[in-house]
């Protein structure tokens, strides 16, 4: 039971990639199929990497402090603690949202047609 929790867990935040082609570069509307890479695409997939670990970092957090909050026993300084870091995942989760949408907005404005 606890290799299949494990797997379901894995599969949840890392599926798997079943697809070839031409890359994708996430909302910025560039595509990069061969030869040399751009300023863009390079920024982009290093703000991708970066989105993405920020995310599940803050909803590993998010998780901890909800079973922090849920298993307090009446005690006051874990249940705070917990409702802290599920604040805090929460509000990280936002500021890393909303910097990728000036991001995007920054290169609609820069590469648009």
């Amino acid at each position: 039971m606890y290799y299949r929790l494990c797997t379901a867990i894995l599969v949840w935040l890392f599926p798997p990639h079943a697809h070839a082609g031409v890359l994708h570069t996430g909302t910025f509307g560039i595509e990069q199929s061969s030869g040399a890479l751009t300023i863009p695409v390079i920024v982009n997939n290093v703000v991708s990497v970066a989105v993405n670990s920020i995310g599940y970092l803050c909803t590993a957090v998010f998780i901890a402090g909800a079973v922090l909050f849920a298993a307090s026993a009446g005690d006051e300084q874990r249940k705070s603690l917990g409702k802290d870091l599920m604040i805090g995942a929460v509000i990280g989760i936002a500021i890393v949202a909303g910097a990728r949408g000036i991001l995007n907005l920054v290169y609609f404005f820069m590469y648009a047609p």
